[in-house]
C-alpha cells in the first residue's frame, strides 16, 4: 500500500512538471543569444528600437513615396536593416501598410550566385514576378502576407520550384509588430534572426558574403515588386531586380563572422547594371552602367574617392588588346541609398566591331573591382509583337477624325531574351486609301518601354472627310525586316447594329460573399448581372451587359473597376471546354473564341490556343448613369478578329467575376479583405460570381445547380452551360419512377427455423428524359421507416432477415432536379408451425371369478415403502414397457 502512495505523489509531481514549465519558457523573451561582452545582439520582439543602432548594424534607407503604385507613402517600404553576431544574421524591415493587405518578402544570395534560381515565379508558394539580374540568385527567402511573422524557406532544388520549411527547432526565430498609425497607413516593424547553421551548414566559408534584397508586392501569384530596397535601375520594368546590399560576413578570410564594425571602403562594386546579355552586347547599343558602391563606413566620400571606369577592350581583327583607359563616372549628388553611392557612365560600341571584346573594372579610392567583360555581337533581329492599340476601334472613323496607331516593337535576343529600344530600328506605317490605290508611308515615334518585351511606337494619320475605307500595315527594320498583315478602317457613320440574341438574369443571384475591404462596399450588386445582349452589322459584333450596380474605387480608365468580363463563343465545329483567366469552370459547349475584358485589359483566345493581350481591336464602351440606375459596359470585336460577325447559330458562355489583375478574384471557405467567401479553399470551385443559364424553369435554381456541381474529391469543375438563340432550360417536372418486381404486395411468408425468414427483394427506378437536365440521383431504401445506408442507387436487389409480423418496405428515389418517386410493398412473416404427436394406449382386461371364501380383512396402511408395494411397482412397470413395445411392433 505504501508503494502505491508514493506512486500517485510521483504522477501528481510529474503532471505539475508538464504543465508549469512550458508556460514559464514561454514567458522568457526570444533574443538573439551570443556571448555577453558582443554588441551586436538585437531583440526579435517586433520593434525596430535601440536594439539596432548601436555596433556594426546596417541601414539602407529607401525613397519615400517611390513605391510603384503612387500612393505618396502609404504603401512601402522604409528601411532595411541588419545585423551579424557569433551565432547568426538579423534583418528588420519598417514598413508602411495600409489594411492588413500587402506581402513583404526578403530574398538572400549566400552564396554569390553559385546556386539558387533567378525567377521567383517558378516557385510553388509565394510566386511573385521578381526576375533577378547581375550575378544574384536566390537561396532563401522570407515571406510575410500583412501582419504576420516572416516565414523563412530556402529552395532545394535548381529550378527553383520547390522550397522546404524551416523546421520548428533550427533556431530560427521572426516577430512582427504594428508600431504606429498615421495618415491611414500602419508603420510595421518585420524582425527575424537566422542561425548561421541554416545558412551554413558546413560552417561559414572563408570571405563569406549576403546579397540582400527586400521587396514588397501586391496580392496575387505573378505579382510585381512596387517597392524595393535597394531600388533597381529599370523603373519600366519592376520584375528586373537589378540592385542589392551586401553583407560581409567574413571579410578577413578567418570563417567567423566580423563582430566589430568594418573599415571604410568599397564593399561591394558588383553590380555593374549593364544592358549585356549573357556576356553578350550587340553591336551599336550603349553600354550602360549605373553602379552602386557600397562603403561600410556608412559615409559618402568627396570627390577624390569618386569611382573611375578603366577600360581596354581586344581588337578580333588585329588580335590585340588595348591599355588601360580612365574614363570619369558621373557620381549623382544626393542619388544614394543609406550606404550606397550611385555612378553611371553610358559607352556607345558603335565604334567596335563584332567578337571585339571589351574589359573593364571601376575602382575607388578604397581599390578596384574585379574585371568583367563584354563580347560585341551582331543585332538581333526585330519582331512586332502587337499592335496594342487602333484608336478608335470597331473598324470605324468618323469623317474628321485622325487614326491613331500604336505598335509594339523589341528585339529578340538569342531566341530567349527581349531588349529594349533597339539603335536604328525604323517603324513605318505603309497605306493607302480605296480612293487613291497609292501607298503612303510614314514614321513612327518612339513613346516609352512597353514592359518586359518590347516598346511603344506611335502614328497618326488622316483626318478623312469622305466616306471611304483605308488600309495599312506595319514595317520594322534595322537589319532584318518584320511586316504585319492588312488591317482595314472604314470612314464613316457606323451603321446601326441589329440584335442577334438579348436574355435577362435575375436579380440577387450573385455566388459567393463580397470581400471585406471598404473598396468592395456596398458589398453586394457590384457584379450582378442583369441583361446580356448581342448585336452586330457587317463589320463588328458587340456584347453588351447590363449590370445591377457600379463603383469606381480603383480609378478604372472605362469608369468601373470590379467587373471581369468572360464571353465564350462557339461558331465552328471543335473547340475547348477549359476556361481561362482561372475561373476553374468547364463549359458544355466546345468554343473557339474567348473574351476577357477588364476596365484596363482585353484578353483574346483564337482556337483556344493562341493567347494575345489587347492590340485586337477591341474596344469598350460605357454607358453608367448613377441618376437612373443605368449601368451598361460593353466591348465590340471587329469581324476581322473572328472571321465573321454574330449570327443566331453562335452559342454562348457568360461569366462576370471579380477582377484580379488578369484573374477572377479567389473564393475561399470565408472571406477575406481581397478574397471572396462561401466558396471553399482550393482550385476546384468556381471563382466567378454570376453567369448566364439558359432560360426556361427557375433559373435561379439552375445557376446554383451548376455552381456547386464540383467535386473535390475527383477534382472536378463545375460545368458550365451555354445560352444563345434556340436555347432553353426544360425544367424537369416529372417523378422518377420505382417499382418493386419481387415479392408480390401482400405476400405472407412462414418462418421455417429460427425466428427469421429471408425476404429477396427485387426493384426497377427509372428518370423520364424529357428535360435538360434528366438523370437519377440518389435512392433511399426504408424497412419499416428505418433508412437502410447500405443500400444505394447502384443496387437493385437486397436479402432482409424479417422477423414474425408485417413488414412495410419502401424505396424513394431522386432526380437530379430534386423531383422523387416512391413504392412500397408489404408482407407478413408468421410464426414456425408447432407439430404435436398423439400415442394410443389399448388396455387388456381378464375376468377371475370372485373366491367363494370371504377375504381376510386387513388393517389400513398410509405408508408406500412395504417390500411388497414396491415390487409390485416394478413389475407393473415392467409389464406396461413390455405391453408398448409390443404394440409398437
Amino acid at each position: 500500500m505504501k508503494g502505491k502512495v508514493i506512486g500517485v505523489v510521483l504522477l501528481i509531481v510529474t503532471v505539475s512538471m508538464l504543465v508549469v514549465l512550458p508556460k514559464d519558457i514561454a514567458a522568457i523573451p526570444t533574443t538573439i543569444l551570443s556571448d555577453a561582452s558582443t554588441h551586436n545582439d538585437v531583440l526579435i520582439d517586433g520593434s525596430i528600437g535601440n536594439d539596432w543602432f548601436d555596433g556594426n548594424k546596417t541601414l539602407t534607407t529607401d525613397h519615400y513615396g517611390d513605391e510603384a503604385w503612387g500612393t505618396g507613402g502609404a504603401w512601402g517600404l522604409n528601411d532595411l536593416y541588419t545585423s551579424l553576431n557569433a551565432t547568426g544574421f538579423a534583418v528588420g524591415l519598417n514598413a508602411s501598410l495600409q489594411g492588413a493587405s500587402n506581402g513583404f518578402l526578403v530574398f538572400f544570395d549566400t552564396d554569390n550566385g553559385a546556386t539558387g534560381v533567378t525567377d521567383h515565379n517558378t516557385a510553388d508558394a509565394w510566386n511573385r514576378n521578381a526576375v533577378f539580374e547581375n550575378g544574384f540568385k536566390t537561396n532563401w527567402f522570407l515571406g510575410t502576407w500583412g501582419l504576420s511573422p516572416w516565414d523563412l524557406r530556402n529552395f532545394t532544388v535548381e529550378d527553383g520550384t520547390t522550397f522546404t520549411y524551416v523546421p520548428g527547432d533550427s533556431g530560427y526565430n521572426a516577430s512582427t509588430g504594428n508600431v504606429s498609425t498615421a495618415a491611414g497607413s500602419s508603420i510595421v516593424h518585420y524582425e527575424a534572426f537566422i542561425p548561421w547553421s541554416l545558412f551554413y551548414p558546413a560552417g561559414i566559408p572563408a570571405n563569406a558574403e549576403i546579397h540582400i534584397v527586400a521587396a514588397m508586392f501586391g496580392g496575387g501569384g505573378g505579382d510585381s515588386p512596387a517597392d524595393l530596397i535597394p531600388n533597381s535601375f529599370n523603373s519600366a520594368a519592376p520584375e528586373k531586380v537589378s540592385n542589392y546590399a551586401l553583407i560581409e560576413v567574413d571579410a578577413d578570410g578567418d570563417s567567423n563572422p566580423e563582430l566589430t564594425p568594418e573599415p571604410s571602403g568599397i564593399g561591394w562594386a558588383g553590380n555593374e547594371a549593364d544592358n549585356s546579355f549573357g556576356g553578350l552586347m550587340p553591336k551599336g547599343f550603349l553600354l550602360e552602367f549605373k553602379i552602386s558602391v557600397w562603403y561600410g563606413s556608412h559615409d559618402h566620400p568627396n570627390a577624390s574617392d569618386w569611382a573611375t571606369f578603366k577600360v581596354k577592350y581586344h581588337d578580333y581583327s588585329a588580335m590585340m588588346w588595348s591599355s588601360w583607359t580612365n574614363v570619369s563616372m558621373t557620381h549623382v549628388v544626393g542619388d544614394y541609398e543609406g550606404n550606397n553611392d550611385w555612378y553611371r557612365l553610358e559607352m556607345d560600341t558603335g565604334g567596335f566591331d563584332e567578337n571585339d571584346t571589351l574589359t573593364w573594372m571601376i575602382e575607388t579610392g578604397y581599390g578596384p573591382t574585379a574585371e568583367y567583360n563584354v563580347t560585341i555581337g551582331p543585332l538581333p533581329p526585330v519582331d512586332i509583337e502587337e499592335i496594342s492599340a487602333v484608336e478608335p476601334s470597331g473598324g470605324f472613323i468618323l469623317p474628321g477624325q485622325l487614326i491613331n496607331i500604336t505598335a509594339n516593337v523589341g528585339q529578340l535576343l538569342n531566341g530567349t531574351t527581349f531588349i529594349h529600344q533597339p539603335p536604328g530600328t525604323v517603324v513605318t506605317l505603309y497605306w493607302e486609301t480605296n480612293m487613291s490605290g497609292t501607298w503612303n508611308t510614314k514614321d513612327f515615334t518612339f513613346l516609352e518601354e512597353a514592359g518586359t518585351q518590347a516598346d511603344k511606337f506611335n502614328v497618326s494619320i488622316g483626318p478623312y472627310m469622305y466616306p471611304t475605307n483605308v488600309t495599312f500595315y506595319i514595317n520594322a527594320s534595322n537589319n532584318n525586316s518584320v511586316t504585319t498583315a492588312n488591317i482595314s478602317l472604314f470612314v464613316l457613320v457606323p451603321p446601326p447594329e441589329s440584335q442577334v440574341f438579348s436574355m435577362t438574369d435575375p436579380q440577387g443571384d450573385e455566388y459567393g460573399v463580397y470581400p471585406t475591404d471598404v473598396s468592395f462596399a456596398p458589398y453586394e450588386g457590384l457584379l450582378d448581372l442583369l441583361n446580356f445582349t448581342v448585336t452586330s452589322n457587317e463589320w463588328v459584333t458587340t456584347f453588351h451587359f447590363k449590370m445591377y450596380n457600379n463603383s469606381n474605387p480603383w480609378s478604372g480608365p472605362t469608369g468601373f473597376s470590379h467587373p471581369t468580363f468572360m464571353v465564350m463563343v462557339d461558331n465552328a465545329p471543335g473547340g475547348s471546354t477549359d476556361s481561362y483567366g482561372n475561373a476553374y469552370v468547364n463549359t458544355d459547349i466546345e468554343w473557339d473564341h474567348g473574351f476577357q475584358v477588364t476596365s484596363w485589359e482585353k484578353w483574346y483566345w483564337n482556337d483556344s490556343t493562341n493567347v494575345v493581350q489587347s492590340g485586337t481591336g477591341i474596344s469598350i464602351n460605357t454607358d453608367l448613369n448613377d441618376t437612373t440606375d443605368t449601368y451598361w459596359i460593353s466591348f465590340s470585336v471587329p469581324a476581322s478578329l473572328i472571321g465573321s460577325t454574330a449570327d443566331t447559330s453562335w452559342k454562348y458562355v457568360v461569366m462576370v467575376g471579380s477582377n484580379d489583375y488578369t484573374n477572377y478574384r479567389q473564393h475561399n471557405a470565408a472571406p477575406e479583405a481581397y478574397v471572396f467567401g462561401g466558396g471553399v479553399d482550393g482550385d476546384i470551385d468556381p471563382n466567378y460570381v454570376d453567369i448566364l443559364v439558359p432560360e426556361g424553369g427557375n433559373s435561379t435554381w439552375l445557376q446554383e445547380y451548376i455552381t456547386y456541381g464540383y467535386d473535390i474529391p475527383t477534382s472536378t469543375r463545375t460545368t458550365v452551360m451555354a445560352v444563345g438563340p434556340g436555347i432553353s432550360f426544360v425544367e424537369d417536372v416529372t417523378d422518377p419512377v420505382a417499382a418493386f418486381t419481387a415479392p408480390a404486395d401482400a405476400s405472407e411468408f412462414t418462418i421455417v427455423s429460427g425466428t427469421t425468414y429471408d425476404v429477396t427483394f427485387d426493384w426497377t427506378v427509372s428518370d423520364p428524359a424529357d428535360a435538360t437536365i434528366a438523370g437519377l440521383d440518389y435512392l433511399e431504401f426504408f424497412v419499416d421507416g428505418v433508412l437502410q445506408p447500405s443500400i444505394s442507387l447502384a443496387d437493385s436487389s437486397t436479402v432482409l432477415s424479417l422477423s414474425e409480423g408485417a413488414h412495410t418496405i419502401r424505396i424513394n428515389v431522386y432526380d437530379l432536379t430534386g423531383n422523387y418517386g416512391s413504392a412500397i410493398v408489404t408482407v407478413t412473416i408468421h410464426p414456425q408451425e408447432v407439430t404435436t404427436t398423439t400415442e394410443t394406449t389399448t388396455t387388456t382386461t381378464t375376468t377371475t371369478e370372485a373366491p367363494t371364501t370371504e377375504p381376510t380383512t386387513e388393517p389400513t396402511t398410509t405408508e408406500d415403502d412395504t417390500p411388497g408395494f414396491a415390487l409390485f411397482s416394478i413389475l407393473a412397470m415392467l409389464g406396461f414397457v413390455t405391453l408398448y413395445i409390443r404394440r409398437r411392433r
